[in-house]
């Protein structure tokens, strides 16, 4: 991989990771940040699908918050 292309995917990935931290400082619901963060890093990952996963609180329990694909 040459130097440009290498500074275009970091860009990229700090682009996607910057707006990632905007969903989550919005006001929109819970599970629609979830889902846009998800849809983010798959897209930076280049992934066909994923899952997010999540601890509660309460209970500790580790859930599946958002899956794509």
């Amino acid at each position: 991989m040459n130097d440009y292309a290498a500074l275009e995917n970091k860009v990229t990935e700090l682009t996607s990771l910057l707006e990632a931290f905007k969903q989550l400082n919005s006001n929109i619901e819970q599970q629609e940040v979830f889902h846009n963060i998800l849809l983010q890093m798959i897209t930076v990952v280049k992934a066909e699908a994923g899952t997010l996963w999540v601890v509660e609180k309460e209970t500790e329990d580790i859930v599946a918050s958002a899956a794509l694909g």
